[in-house]
């Protein structure tokens, strides 16, 4: 039996804005690469240490970040320019109670882990930490002995 995975007629997701601005711009679902400098960012907002976050600074940038990747101006001719996304500058003179509900959106149709608050991100770390353990007791078990290097 073989597997198919067939993406022809995959549509990328778009909503509609106005912004505060009162310009028209188009949100779109976020491309891979996006979601992995949004996703290497919230790495970095994080300080981790003996199996648990100690420390987070700098989320406050995610949501500039993501909106920035996902947001597109219209232009005269109804169309977006996917070659120049609105920068984070731009909006961050934009109204907070307008941001958030964007963020939201393009997490949402961008399919972004919804778990990033505090807890989660701790559990996935302990788990995490849990395989390189395991993988390195593997590894230790394979190891040859100091008196098995160089004997014959």
């Amino acid at each position: 039996m073989t597997n198919e995975f067939d993406f022809g007629s995959l549509e990328i997701i778009e909503t509609s804005v106005v912004g505060p601005n009162g310009k028209k711009y188009i949100l779109r679902e976020a491309n891979e690469e996006s979601v992995a400098r949004f996703t290497n960012a919230r790495t970095r907002c994080m300080t981790l240490q003996d199996g648990g976050v100690t420390a987070v600074a700098g989320m406050g940038d995610l949501s500039l970040l993501l909106v920035s990747l996902c947001l597109f101006e219209v232009g005269e001719d109804g169309e977006a320019n996917l070659k120049k996304n609105v920068s984070v500058e731009v909006l961050k003179s934009w109204p907070g109670r307008v941001i958030r509900p964007l963020f939201d959106e393009a997490k949402r149709i961008s399919e972004i882990d919804q778990d990033d608050d505090v807890e989660s991100l701790e559990k996935q770390y302990k788990e995490l930490g849990e395989r390189i353990a395991k993988i390195r007791e593997d590894m230790a078990k394979n190891e040859p002995e100091s008196w098995e290097i160089g004997s014959s």
